[in-house]
């Protein structure tokens, strides 16, 4: 099984079309911005005393928050201000953004039913694989990271990732896990693809990466992520196996990652990026 790692950088290569025929690119009839936000749904969490919502174009979930307080857990969605939908759209991840020394992470079904809480370090970055089976949480001032399932058990932690890079002064920039949570990608001073035993199948310098998913069956990891010595994004394709970029778009901006896709904005232009499985 092959894997390609989509990435969206702000290094500038000279690579403009794919070499595999299983991915399409495909420009979108839109003709703003808003048209884009409406096209790839983007959700809405909104807290009105007792009661959350949780908007999207098609359906609204409300949730009587006074009903989701577990014993001993100390949190509902009434004391939390992050929020995060799952790809799917079954599930969300609440905590309250703050200062202390642990910080408690709630999984929910959009429902409103508590399934699990953990513990993880400070200030909690939150990204799901594609179809949101597997969740990664990293912070850029800890030393740990944590891939967890749909229902908030922990499966894999990272700990002290300075020991994989050989770099000790290095933040953690990103971190992603694929939809079997096989595969891992995380970028700090150099980027690591490995498996979830973090065995390596390959390192490489990327300098900066903002977003990340890892897309499987012929499929890609999309990474957001900074260009050496410019202030520009490009979007690139890479060969999972190898390291390898297959494609790059230069430039790009307002990047969105779905379950089979990627859409992304280039020169006043939407697009899509479809992998297709043959």
């Amino acid at each position: 099984m092959k894997l390609y790692l989509v990435i969206f950088l702000s290094t500038i290569l000279n690579i403009c079309a794919f070499s595999q025929k299983k991915i399409e690119l495909k420009k979108l009839n839109l003709n703003s911005d808003e048209d884009y936000k409406r096209y790839i749904e983007k959700e809405v969490f909104q807290v009105e005393k007792n009661i959350l919502k949780i908007f999207l174009k098609s359906k609204t979930y409300t949730i009587d928050i006074t009903k989701t307080r577990e014993k001993n857990f100390g949190l509902s969605p009434k004391f939390a201000n992050s929020f995060f939908l799952s790809p799917d759209k079954s599930y969300f991840i609440a905590f309250r953004e703050g200062e202390s020394g642990v910080k408690r992470i709630f999984f929910y079904t959009v429902n409103g039913k508590l399934m699990c809480v953990e513990e993880v370090e400070l200030y909690p970055r939150i990204q799901f694989s594609p179809n949101g089976n597997r969740v990664a949480v990293f912070n850029a001032f800890g030393k740990n990271a944590y891939i967890f399932d749909r229902f908030g058990q922990l499966e894999t932690k990272i700990e002290n990732y300075q020991q994989l890079t050989n770099d000790k002064s290095a933040p953690l920039n990103y971190v992603c896990v694929s939809d079997n949570g096989n595969y891992i990608f995380l970028n700090s001073s150099k980027s690591l693809f490995m498996n979830k035993s973090l065995e390596l199948t390959w390192t490489k310098y990327i300098p900066y990466v903002y977003d990340a998913v890892i897309f499987e069956d012929e499929k890609v990891l999309s990474i957001k992520h900074k260009v050496a010595n410019s202030d520009a994004k490009n979007l690139s394709l890479i060969d999972s196996d190898k390291g390898s970029i297959l494609a790059e778009y230069e430039n790009i901006s307002l990047l969105n990652f779905e379950p089979t896709s990627v859409t992304f904005k280039m020169n006043k232009s939407y697009y899509e990026i479809i992998f297709n499985k043959k």
